[in-house]
């Protein structure tokens, strides 16, 4: 199964109780495995795009298949 998200480990300077945090070292070790900036808004393009390809098909299909709607808006579904 692939991965969309990647791990989010860097919570650094979060109000929380000490052993929570993650510490230096480990930020140090996994620094390369952080997204930056685009990366970030990158899985959050995914997980929307891929959000609305499921969604998609029953959405169109319940909308054109309700009778009750076609009446109400005429033939501009026409």
């Amino acid at each position: 199964m692939e991965q969309r998200m990647l791990p989010q480990q860097l919570r650094y300077g979060v109000k929380s109780q000490k052993f929570l945090q993650p510490s230096e070292d480990f930020i140090e070790r996994n620094k390369a495995h952080f997204p930056n900036w685009n990366g970030v808004v990158g899985q959050i393009e995914n997980a929307i795009a891929g959000c609305r390809a499921k969604t998609r098909e029953a959405y169109v299909a319940k909308y054109f298949n309700d009778k009750r709607l076609h009446s109400q808006q005429g033939s501009r579904l026409r």
